[in-house]
């Protein structure tokens, strides 16, 4: 039994498309669960015409709680996520339920999903064919595209469901708390469409980011509190990595906005390495003199030079839209 768990706030312009993508699936759902977050447009509506089983919340409360009030309402051992602007492929619970049928010692499953909207593409970082712990991974980056994956209730249940603590980025922390006990098992093919528009958490991302390192710095804290020192520190050097890695990456898009933010973290991390440090010295300059090139005094110039000119890590800066 599949049941499917779409939260959605004031999202009448897409929940029909949403909607419609499930119950259009080669393999149908048990049920679909529209968990309307006070929202003030025609969501419920919307819902409730297509024949969707709507929960309410009382006051707005953020996507965790909506999607823990979806898990508590689900009558199926699997749950199959979509957020209420994004839609499926015809094919999807094919593809990923059929995962899970086919490897029961996966507790997760997903499939790449292609960008719509404001940007263009594909996404999916994780691949793993057969059933993997991609506990580093998640702790790098967000390993599973929320609209693509498939969880099984139990395993949700045994971790306590999302973080109702965490408004931004949740599913972030859900992903690295359940990839250290279960593993997780994907699709190469694209099954799922991830909307980008302006109106989403993720087109001002300084939130989501600041979530993503204080769920690192929890599962370190965890990880020491359960007698597991050697892999906390090891976790400790992977978060500088990661943070020197975003700096120098803002840095060569000269995102000074951002290079401030990640320079603003300084205190929150354990570990700095000399371009981390000087990354934040340069964070410090008045925006006019990073902005005025070679205007600038020598000692000043030779200072910037040592810096890259492309990104660190050579990747795409839009492979992944969803941190």
């Amino acid at each position: 039994m599949i049941s499917v768990v779409i939260p959605c706030y004031n999202a009448a312009r897409y929940l029909a498309q949403a909607l419609l993508s499930v119950f259009s699936q080669t393999r149908p759902a048990d049920e679909v669960i529209v968990v309307d977050d006070h929202s003030t447009d025609g969501s419920v509506a919307i819902a409730e015409e297509h024949g969707a089983v709507v929960l309410r919340t009382a006051t707005n409360s953020g996507h965790a709680t909506a999607r823990n009030l979806g898990i508590a309402r689900a009558r199926g051992p699997l749950i199959a996520w979509l957020d209420a602007d994004d839609y499926w492929e015809p094919n999807h619970l094919e593809v990923v339920c059929g995962l899970l049928d086919r490897f029961p010692e996966a507790a997760v499953a997903f499939s790449r999903v292609r960008l719509v909207g404001a940007r263009q593409g594909t996404f999916g970082k994780a691949r793993c064919d057969r059933p993997s712990i991609l506990f580093r991974d998640a702790f790098c980056y967000t390993v599973v595209p929320a609209m693509s994956a498939v969880t099984r209730k139990s395993a949700l249940e045994q971790v306590g469901g999302y973080s109702e603590a965490i408004r931004y980025a949740p599913d972030f922390d859900l992903w690295l708390r359940m990839s250290r006990h279960f593993r997780f098992v994907s699709s190469d093919l694209v099954t799922a469409n991830y909307r980008w528009h302006d109106s989403q958490i993720s087109a001002a991302p300084h939130n989501q980011w600041l979530s993503v390192y204080r769920s690192r710095l929890a599962m370190i804290d965890r990880l020491r509190v359960d007698g597991e020192a050697e892999l906390a520190g090891q976790l400790e050097s992977l978060l500088a990595e990661c943070w020197e890695k975003d700096l120098s990456a803002s840095w060569d898009r000269r995102r000074l906005d951002d290079l401030r933010f990640y320079a603003s973290l300084s205190p929150m991390l354990p570990h700095k390495t000399r371009t981390a440090r000087r990354l934040c010295r340069l964070a410090g300059l008045p925006r006019p003199l990073v902005a005025a090139g070679s205007r600038l005094p020598s000692p000043i110039r030779r200072f910037l030079a040592t810096f890259p000119t492309r990104r660190a890590d050579g990747g795409d800066p839009n492979a992944n839209p969803l941190i």
